[in-house]
């Protein structure tokens, strides 16, 4: 269940124009995943911050969604 979550929120973050990473030898990095690890790398603009919560709470519904209808919880 996990790494859907991280999938989604790892895409949905490296794919917004609004998140803003920082700059590391001129290529803007955002979220490090590797296996079940998941490191988002923001700068400190509200806009980030915002938006990843935004993406928390759409997502956390939608699994919510998903499990009711297979009557896991």
């Amino acid at each position: 269940m996990f790494s859907l979550y991280a999938e989604i929120v790892g895409s949905a973050v490296r794919n917004d124009k609004e998140v803003h990473g920082i700059m590391i030898l001129g290529t803007e990095c955002k979220i490090l995943q590797y296996a079940d690890d998941t490191t988002m790398i923001l700068d400190d603009s509200q806009s980030s911050f915002a938006r990843l919560e935004i993406y928390l709470i759409k997502i956390r519904h939608s699994l919510a969604i998903m499990l009711l209808s297979l009557s896991i919880i």
